[in-house]
């Protein structure tokens, strides 16, 4: 304990000092005489009591008082005095002055001194007290003015109603109800519980009643009627005996944005799910139409909208490629697959930049959708583009029956559905190619192999015409001299007549065996063709076949012809695309049985012109074929007919080859045949196949060159008949040194014939060897192969001709080799 005690005169204080130490022995006591000194002792801390004297020399007690509470407000004072004054004791008092004694009474210092520490103790206790109340109350309040949430109290009333009795200034804020709502209004706490979930609160204060703590969710409404979430925590509030509850505290944690928060994320994890299914969806499926659909439903079920469908965008409309029932019944029908929706300019150009659009009313999306709006009960919609490599090719489009029903982040949703469509649009389309790039794979190996088949039957032929041409020369050339003999009796000459007739219809039939394996002729042999005249004889010549011979049997046949109209001239060999088309109506006839219709057309392709194609297609709709026999159906000698030869459709396929065409079979058991003939657009050249009229030569020497000994001394009888000189060869070595011994001995041949395949040098070797002897000398390749070669092909032959030779052919050809032409 520190006590200072302040008197100028010493006796005095000398008194008051032992006073105090018999009482307070243990106390640090300081003495001051003047205020110098007492303001020093101040300086060394706050004391425990100040005791001073009321007259001093520079001073007086009541600037001791002052100086003591202007430093030390707290500090008990103690004044002893002589005289008793009323007045200085008021004005002392006032100043703080905890008590006072006459000089006459100092013995009961000590007890004064006590006692004013005493109460100054409790004065401190008290007023820390008040200080911390305060503090606390402070915090609380700053606390409850700073944080979202708000606290309240209640009392029950005689009806165990919760009357509100206080609220945090945050209640106000959050609800907007002030205490004066709930006090003038008489309104309970059950009044800020949302309708449906004032059961909740009832739970909770029956519970409160019971002296339970509760902690509950549940919506409140404020003033303005605006639904918030809240977090509540109740407590009772027992009486103060702390037997019976007679209300209760609480607080409450708002949570609105934290349910919202909540419920987005469930939102989104159902779109996520809902996502995962579409894509499910799509990775199960391939086809487009089936992948929509499901995709639609998934949409229609989970999101969920009153209708949903996709659209193909086509110019400045939308077909719709899919629509749900749902949707259908939604639109009233008005909108179907297949229909087509025309949309503002607008809309589409924000589609094709990839945005959402999103309409809210009903006469809004009548106008984007140009519907009647009696027709539909839908109100809100969404578009979500489906762009593919930058291009808008469709829109997913979903529906619902209220205006401003779509959610933000339900549009962006439908827009990642969109996305995913978009997707897998394009997988579909490249699976599609893929597909029918293997299709074209399969129909090309199936082809090439064809093609190979076709050219061993055609090497096979080949041979066989080679072999028969080398037979009939000798026939051929020994009928036509002796029809050139004037003696020669009628009966003989009919005879020849009849023979070489015979060889020529020979001839022909072996010529349409190599038409088989003959590529395309030189274009000089093509003609201008009026198609649609073409065709008219074609259905003209066969008219007999499928008219009459069917009508006898009760079988009726109907015959249909499509021809492009103005369709120009084409470039062909008349005759042989006659026989084609005759071929083609004749099989079409046999596969109608029961009868039927064929329909013949024509068309173009492209341009009518180098590049552009002519069509030329027969169909049927009668028994069709199998997969097995279109693959082996343009081959040579293959036929399912009991009569058939084999030679029809090999013969229409020869033609086209020659054409530089195409021959494409579609046919299918029970549903007809289709023969499609894919001929391009050639120039015309010069007539080359006009008959040869007769050509007389002078004399000449000619070197002819055949391993056949009937081949040589048939072409030697009739060129000697007609006063040329004929060298014959058995061989190509033989031929070489005839050749040049008639060279030494100033005998020039004036022409060399020789034939393509012999043993040892061939005809080609041989003309090579002798070109380059004398490079001036006519050779002409005579062969049973002739039509599969090409003069300007054979770079040492000056003219091909095949066999049998013609005599009128074979002389103008020397006239002309020779420039003996009239």
């Amino acid at each position: 304990m520190r006590i200072i005690l302040v008197d100028d005169n010493p006796f005095d204080r000398e008194l008051v000092t032992r006073m105090l130490q018999r009482t307070f022995s243990e106390a640090d006591l300081w003495s001051c005489g003047s205020l110098e000194e007492f303001r020093a002792a101040l300086d060394k801390g706050e004391p425990d009591v100040v005791v001073t004297d009321f007259r001093l020399q520079d001073t007086d007690g009541l600037q001791i008082l002052a100086a003591t509470k202007e430093r030390f407000p707290h500090c008990p004072v103690v004044m002893f005095t002589d005289s008793g004054s009323e007045e200085l004791v008021v004005k002392a008092m006032r100043a703080g002055l905890s008590d006072y004694i006459l000089k006459r009474h100092l013995r009961t210092l000590p007890q004064v001194v006590m006692r004013c520490l005493e109460e100054a103790q409790v004065r401190k206790e008290r007023d820390q007290a008040v200080t911390e109340l305060e503090e606390s109350e402070r915090r609380f309040r700053a606390i409850a003015n700073l944080v979202s949430d708000y606290a309240f109290g209640f009392l029950f009333d005689e009806q165990n109603l919760p009357r509100v009795t206080w609220i945090s200034p945050s209640f106000s804020r959050r609800l907007g109800y002030t205490l004066e709502d709930f006090r003038e209004r008489n309104l309970p706490l059950l009044a800020i519980a949302h309708p449906d979930d004032s059961p909740l609160l009832q739970q909770a204060m029956e519970k409160v009643r019971k002296g339970e703590s509760a902690t509950f969710i549940h919506r409140v409404l404020t003033k303005t009627q605006e639904v918030r979430w809240v977090r509540h925590f109740c407590s009772p509030r027992f009486d103060k005996d702390g037997q019976r509850v007679i209300g209760g505290d609480g607080a409450a944690q708002d949570i609105t944005e934290q349910k919202a928060a909540e419920d987005a994320l469930r939102a989104r994890m159902a779109q996520l799910a809902l996502l995962n299914q579409v894509a499910q969806a799509v990775l199960e499926r391939h086809d487009l139409a089936s992948m929509f659909h499901a995709v639609l439903s998934q949409i229609e079920q989970h999101l969920p909208v009153d209708l949903a469908w996709i659209g193909k965008v086509e110019a400045e409309k939308v077909q719709t490629l899919c629509i749900t029932q749902r949707g259908v019944e939604a639109l009233a029908g008005c909108l179907e697959e297949n229909a087509r929706l025309a949309l503002q300019p607008r809309t589409l150009e924000l589609l094709a930049a990839g945005q959402t659009v999103t309409i809210n009313e009903t006469e809004t999306l009548t106008r984007e959708l140009c519907l009647d709006s009696t027709a539909h009960t839908c109100s809100s919609l969404v578009m979500a583009p489906m762009v593919l490599q930058e291009k808008l090719e469709g829109v997913l489009f979903a529906g619902r029956k209220k205006p401003h029903a779509f959610l933000a982040e339900e549009a962006s949703f439908l827009r990642s559905v969109a996305e995913h469509l978009a997707l897998a649009w394009r997988h579909a389309k490249l699976f599609e190619s893929l597909e029918m790039a293997y299709r074209d794979l399969q129909q090309t190996q199936a082809a090439m192999m064809q093609q190979g088949r076709l050219r061993a039957l055609g090497q096979m032929a080949s041979g066989i015409a080679h072999d028969i041409n080398n037979a009939l020369s000798p026939v051929s050339l020994y009928a036509s001299v002796m029809l050139r003999d004037p003696t020669l009796p009628e009966k003989h000459r009919r005879a020849a007549e009849v023979i070489l007739k015979a060889v020529e219809s020979a001839s022909e039939t072996l010529r349409r065996l190599k038409s088989f394996y003959r590529t395309a002729p030189a274009t000089s042999n093509l003609e201008p063709l009026d198609v649609a005249n073409l065709v008219t004889q074609v259905v003209e010549l066969t008219k007999p076949k499928w008219s009459a011979l069917p009508q006898q049997q009760g079988v009726v046949i109907d015959v249909v012809t499509e021809v492009e109209p103005n369709l120009p001239p084409f470039p062909a060999v008349e005759n042989e695309l006659r026989d084609a088309l005759t071929n083609l109506i004749l099989n079409a006839v046999d596969a109608l049985p029961q009868g039927g219709t064929i329909t013949i057309r024509a068309f173009t392709h492209g341009a009518p012109k180098a590049g552009g194609y002519l069509i030329l297609e027969v169909k049927d709709n009668g028994v069709g074929m199998g997969e097995e026999t279109r693959l082996h159906a343009l081959e040579p000698f293959f036929t399912t007919k009991e009569s058939g030869t084999g030679m029809g459709l090999a013969t229409v396929y020869g033609v086209v080859q020659r054409h530089d065409g195409t021959v494409e079979i579609e046919s299918e058991p029970g549903k007809g045949t289709t023969v499609r003939l894919v001929l391009p657009w050639r120039e015309v050249g010069p007539d080359k196949a006009a008959s040869v009229a007769p050509v007389t030569l002078p004399p000449l020497r000619v070197l002819f060159v055949d391993d056949e000994l009937l081949i040589r001394e048939s072409l030697r009888h009739a060129l000697e008949q007609e006063g040329h000189t004929l060298i014959a060869c058995e061989s190509g070595e033989k031929a070489l040194e005839v050749f040049r011994d008639s060279l030494h001995k100033d005998q020039k041949f004036d022409v060399v014939i020789t034939d393509l395949g012999m043993p040892g040098m061939s005809g080609r070797q041989l003309a090579a060897v002798l070109k380059e002897i004398s490079p001036t000398t006519p050779i002409i390749l005579l062969s049973g192969w002739g039509m599969m070669l090409q003069a300007d092909t054979e770079p040492y032959v000056d003219a091909v001709l095949s066999k049998p030779p013609n005599l009128n052919v074979l002389k103008a050809t020397i006239a002309r080799l020779l420039k003996l032409e009239n």
